[in-house]
């Protein structure tokens, strides 16, 4: 993982040495109740420092903070927490980690709280850091060279994005599930590079699988039992290695122990074969906590190490991560009528639709950006009167306009309006993505 160490230096965890593996493997009842009270206090502890990096950090690390704060239960609408959202929002931030990132936060909101303008751009921007062949590379500027990690975050990034109303076509999880599954090792494992060849290692594996467990959430049947054969030989490796569970040897180990959480989580595996990964990794981390709250950085986290110890705000933010253990196996999703909605706005729309089902599908649209906006000017030649003016209210919200479109009018009556709006959405679609819609030409 070196490039990601030099070109994202907040993102990388450092080398730790030796402490052994803290806990066997079966926990009973009492040891994991004095356990979890150990939980408690620590996070209780913690919470003076994340309170103080809220209001301080800057760009990528602030975002991974506010992610932090939010799984470890603070208010998203009290001012400190609403004033951070805001200087995230802001914040110029455009690596896939970056935007991955973000937009988790948003999906931990409320919906009322969330930006949806934030959701469409980082969203788009997203879909631009995937090369054809389906992995993720650090910027656009990459080209076709990505790797499992920049993968892991996209991904992650998408399912909220998806979570949260945006579109995202099968054919991208297909593309994503193909690209991971091409790359794992042949012992089961997977590296940082996305060769097969060689060994890979303990956070790059659990990337690969909860990458794939991921597009099998998204794609259902399509996803291939292949696929999830080669999950399972993830797991089957993972069990060959359980001394990397709870070992500050492993690389990137705060990194390494939250992304282990995720996939265990995504596969609904409570233990590792007899080993309580959450137990054992967690007893790590309340061991390198320090006093005041904070954890330092793997270099400095032993007790072999000699020197002053240092708050590290993004360690911490992953132990913290890690110990809350609220990452949530399935995102939420519409039910009811609203989750045909979801999948395409206007077709759900039938006559006699209730005025918060028309309302969700315009909200859908305006939120897609402009891929909503294609399908809302679409939905002008539609022959349907209700689905012409969902679409209407859907391009007034993000043209400013109405292009001289009369929902009430058949669609021929209608040919020079719905040009013109075909005129605008072109403008749009040769903009850089994120970039706002266009004023309607005079």
């Amino acid at each position: 993982m070196p490039r990601l160490a030099s070109t994202c230096i907040w993102f990388a965890v450092w080398i730790g040495s030796a402490l052994d593996n803290p806990l066997g493997a079966q926990v009973g009842k009492e040891a994991r109740a004095a356990f979890q009270k150990k939980v408690e206090e620590a996070l209780a502890r913690a919470e003076a420092p994340l309170k103080d990096w809220l209001r301080d950090l800057r760009g990528g690390p602030h975002a991974l903070m506010c992610l932090a704060a939010l799984h470890h239960g603070f208010d998203p609408a009290a001012p400190a927490m609403r004033d951070a959202l805001t200087r995230m929002r802001r914040a110029p931030l455009g690596t896939t980690y970056e935007l991955g990132i973000r937009l988790m936060v948003e999906s931990e909101l409320p919906e009322g709280l969330r930006n949806p303008d934030t959701v469409r751009q980082d969203s788009e921007r997203l879909l631009q850091h995937m090369i054809e062949s389906g992995g993720f590379g650090y910027t656009p500027a990459n080209g076709s060279r990505w790797d499992m990690s920049c993968t892991q975050y996209g991904a992650l990034g998408l399912r909220a994005a998806h979570s949260m109303g945006m579109k995202i076509e099968p054919e991208v999880w297909l593309a994503l599930a193909n690209r991971v599954a091409l790359s794992q090792c042949e012992d089961g494992s997977w590296g940082y590079a996305g060769s097969p060849q060689g060994k890979g290692n303990g956070s790059m594996t659990a990337a690969g699988i909860a990458v794939l467990e991921i597009c099998a959430q998204r794609l259902g049947q399509r996803f291939l039992p292949a696929w999830m054969e080669q999950i399972d030989q993830g797991w089957v490796w993972f069990q060959e290695n359980t001394a990397r569970i709870g070992s500050p040897r492993e690389r990137w180990v705060y990194y390494y122990h939250y992304g282990l959480e995720r996939a265990a989580i995504l596969g609904g595996k409570e233990r590792i074969g007899e080993v309580d990964w959450y137990v054992v990794g967690g007893t790590m981390l309340l061991r390198a906590q320090q006093k005041q709250g904070w954890w330092p950085s793997q270099q400095q986290m032993t007790q072999a190490f000699r020197g002053r110890r240092s708050p590290d705000p993004v360690s911490s933010a992953f132990a913290v991560l890690f110990l809350r253990k609220a990452f949530r196996r399935e995102l939420d999703q519409p039910t009811g009528p609203t989750s045909k909605v979801a999948e395409d706005p206007l077709e759900a729309l039938e006559k006699g639709a209730s005025a918060e089902v028309v309302e969700k599908a315009v909200a859908l649209l305006v939120l897609r950006g402009r891929a909503g906006a294609a399908e809302a000017v679409r939905g002008l030649g539609s022959g349907t009167p209700l689905r012409r003016r969902a679409a209407l209210q859907a391009l007034v919200r993000l043209a400013g306009g109405d292009f001289g479109y009369h929902p009430y009018r058949s669609p021929p009556h209608n040919k020079a309006a719905i040009q013109r709006a075909k005129d605008w959405l072109k403008v749009w679609q040769a903009l850089p993505p994120g970039k706002s819609p266009p004023a309607i030409p005079k």
